[in-house]
């Protein structure tokens, strides 16, 4: 009984890397890398998701998108210098990360770096890319 309780439950946390990673794939597309500058309009640093805000202008049309950025929870950013004062608005940004499939604004961010001060954070840890 207790190995097959053990197998259930590795069977079980084993599948969760995969099922994040379906997620990801599922909403973001990973074939159309993007690197795009913006100002920041609002951080949330919330579970299950840290979400970002950012306005982008268009260099032909001068139009502005605001543009959603998704990342990992906090726990998990946190580790990769992340903090609920990371970023503020007002804040010029660049960002790389992958576009939705539905080609609404949004993202799924790898890294962001602060403009001003040229800092790099890690968005999303290496097995996610």
């Amino acid at each position: 009984m207790r190995i097959r309780t053990a197998v259930v439950v590795s069977m079980l946390l084993g599948g969760a890397p995969l099922a994040a990673h379906h997620w990801l794939s599922a909403s973001f597309d990973a074939t159309r890398p993007f690197t795009m500058t913006g100002v920041v309009t609002a951080f949330a640093w919330t579970n299950p998701h840290v979400a970002v805000r950012f306005d982008v202008r268009d260099g032909r049309t001068d139009a502005v998108t605001n543009w959603l950025l998704d990342m990992g929870s906090p726990a998990s950013l946190a580790p990769l210098g992340w903090s609920r004062s990371a970023l503020k608005p007002g804040d010029t940004i660049v960002v790389e990360g992958i576009p939705s499939r539905d080609g609404m604004p949004v993202g799924y961010a790898y890294a962001v770096t602060v403009a001003a001060t040229g800092k790099r954070l890690q968005a999303a840890p290496p097995r996610e890319r």
